[in-house]
């Protein structure tokens, strides 16, 4: 359910369109786009939490300003069309608002609101020795450390326009853990799963996922040694429990660029990648964008 209120910057005018009517505008319109060459460039439209929602924004001659929590979203025209493409964060609850403000030209203004969908990405309950769910005074320290840099890495924004929205998997293997499953140690629920694991032998040649630049190298407790790409106007991929690296900060890389070797860096108990994509500073499921 979408409802779009539109509001002129002067006291005198205030029009409001009505939820039935945009539903229906709304729906031909992204049928009309699934149909189109460029639809391909887009993620899937599933406004569910660690989901995405893409809203029309219509056709502008300048690129629209928007923003979803006070945080800056991807835009993209095709064709003569503005997109908005919001990544959802995992913590959303089902029925909250998703509320975008869009700004157009400094003297229009309007804002889209949809619900969250309903959706279960499943949970495991576990008994284990504490030793291996809490952490050392030291360790946490550094945690909480590396938690400050990564949280800053997230939230890179950058002027640049994605090439696409569309991923290739970086890496040949079986899918171990999905994005989004909880684990429950001890009763006590742990933050759900923000990317995909993807099993393969160690040393096996990882790939980045599309064009862009690489913001951050580094070796972290939980992520082990990790990359993360900005493919442009908050749209990330990061790559961690490496085992080597072969990029540095600031390097360009392409879809066919090898940046890594698959690990188990960090804090894991065997080889894997761990794939994640990002959008506006939120973890969303990579499912929608392969």
């Amino acid at each position: 359910m979408t409802k779009k209120i539109f509001t002129l910057n002067s006291p005198s005018y205030v029009l409001r369109i009505k939820n039935s009517i945009f539903r229906v505008v709304m729906g031909a319109v992204l049928c009309l786009i699934c149909l189109a060459g460029e639809a391909r460039e887009l993620p899937a439209h599933k406004p569910a939490a660690g989901g995405v929602a893409i809203f029309d924004l219509g056709p502008y001659a300048t690129e629209p300003t928007v923003l979803y929590q006070g945080n800056a979203v991807a835009t993209v025209k095709i064709d003569d069309h503005w997109f908005a493409v919001v990544g959802i964060p995992l913590s959303a609850e089902v029925g909250a608002e998703i509320v975008v403000v869009v700004k157009v030209d400094d003297w229009i203004s309007f804002s889209y609101v949809e619900r969250v969908l309903e959706n279960s990405y499943g949970e495991e309950k576990l008994e284990v020795a504490s030793k291996h769910v809490t952490l050392s005074p030291s360790n946490l320290e550094r945690h909480q450390t590396e938690k400050t840099r990564i949280d800053s890495v997230k939230r890179t924004f950058t002027d640049k326009k994605p090439t696409s929205f569309k991923l290739r998997m970086p890496v040949e293997g079986r899918a171990s853990s999905t994005f989004g499953y909880r684990r429950i140690y001890n009763g006590e629920s742990r933050s759900p799963h923000s990317g995909m694991d993807i099993a393969a032998p160690k040393g096996t040649a990882v790939f980045a996922a599309g064009p862009g630049l690489i913001v951050d190298v580094g070796e972290y407790f939980f992520s082990g040694k990790m990359i993360t790409i900005d493919h442009g106007s908050g749209f990330l991929t990061l790559y961690a429990h490496l085992s080597d690296v072969d990029i540095s900060i600031g390097d360009i890389v392409s879809h066919t660029s090898l940046i890594g070797r698959v690990g188990a860096s960090g804090r894991v108990t065997g080889p894997h990648l761990h794939f994640g994509v990002l959008l506006n500073g939120v973890s969303v499921n990579p499912d929608l964008f392969l």
